[in-house]
């Protein structure tokens, strides 16, 4: 919706807008990144049970 806005609807971004930006998609990086890594722990801990 944000690309939206800017691109066709030539609202204009402050910098306030983009650090917030950066700051939510770091949040969103960060929450993927520990799904990730709690699924492939939690993988091999099943597979070291299995053994």
């Amino acid at each position: 919706m944000f690309l939206l806005a800017v691109l066709f609807y030539g609202e204009t971004i402050t910098p306030d807008e983009i650090v917030i930006s950066a700051f939510i998609w770091l949040a969103l990086a960060v929450f993927i990144f520990d799904a990730v890594v709690a699924t492939l722990r939690s993988r091999r801990a099943i597979k070291q049970q299995a053994i």
